[in-house]
């Protein structure tokens, strides 16, 4: 399909189908992992994957979020045929995904750190 030439409507459905389909699936499988964790391990593992989803979702949304910006600055670069800029955004979309890959999980350490004594009330040997 060409993006310059084809009708508007039948590109969006075109590429729009297979993204759909994946988000479906993907969904489909979190579901399915958490009912069986759930009848496996308990209602504990259930609460613990609804958490660590929440934090997925929030490293998805950033992924997407640089993502989608630069795919965008990318298409209008490549229609004023600024080649070397779309590689210049390219790179840096890649060095951004990069370093922030590595910083996330040394914050979501440090968080963990820092909340454990206001948590430690709760975490009594009656309540496990």
């Amino acid at each position: 399909m060409d993006l310059g030439k084809d009708n508007i409507v039948r590109l969006i459905f075109h590429h729009s189908v297979p993204a759909t389909v994946g988000m479906l699936v993907n969904a489909v499988y979190n579901l399915a992992d958490r009912i069986s964790i759930s009848y496996a391990v308990g209602p504990e593992a259930f609460s613990s994957m609804s958490v660590a989803s929440a934090v997925f979702l929030v490293l998805q949304a950033f992924g997407m979020w640089i993502g989608i910006g630069t795919a965008s600055l990318i298409a209008i670069k490549m229609g004023e045929r600024r080649r070397q800029r779309v590689e210049e955004l390219i790179g840096g979309a890649l060095v951004t995904l990069a370093a922030s890959s590595w910083a996330y999980p040394h914050f979501l350490t440090t968080c963990c750190i820092f909340s454990a004594p206001a948590a430690a009330p709760f975490l009594t040997a009656e309540s496990i």
